[in-house]
Parts: structure tokens; sequence; C-alpha cells
């Protein structure tokens, strides 16, 4: 029987990473921007690059855009 590797790009590491954190940071952004070593606005800029939407009370995922 032949195994599949499952192969992720950067980005949806990155991605998968970062909601990760920030689930286990209670979705506190400022502590899930430390945690990941980079400042809340780069952290603001993941989190639009990843269409992931962002409110005071919770991050989730948008549906995709076209690019």
């Amino acid at each position: 029987m032949e195994q599949q590797a499952i192969v992720q790009t950067l980005a949806e590491v990155e991605k998968q990473h970062i909601l990760s954190v920030l689930d286990t940071m209670g979705g506190n952004k400022s502590k899930a921007a430390t945690a990941l070593g980079v400042s809340i606005k780069t952290l603001y800029n993941k989190l639009h690059q990843y269409g992931l939407m962002v409110s005071r009370k919770k991050t989730v995922e948008s549906a995709p855009s076209e690019q």
C-alpha cells in the first residue's frame, strides 16, 4: 500500500499556526502576537492576508477569495 504525503504550502502552515496560537490564547490577539513574536499590526495584516475575519470576540475563516 502506497503512503500519500500531505503537502501544505508555507502559507497554509502559517495560517494554521496562527489560528492554533489564537485558540490557545483564548482569542486574545495581543497575547497571540506576543507568543508568535510579531507585532499586533503584523498579526492583523496576516489575518487579513489569509482571509480571516477579525472581530473583538473571535477570529473566523471567511469564504475564500478569488486570487
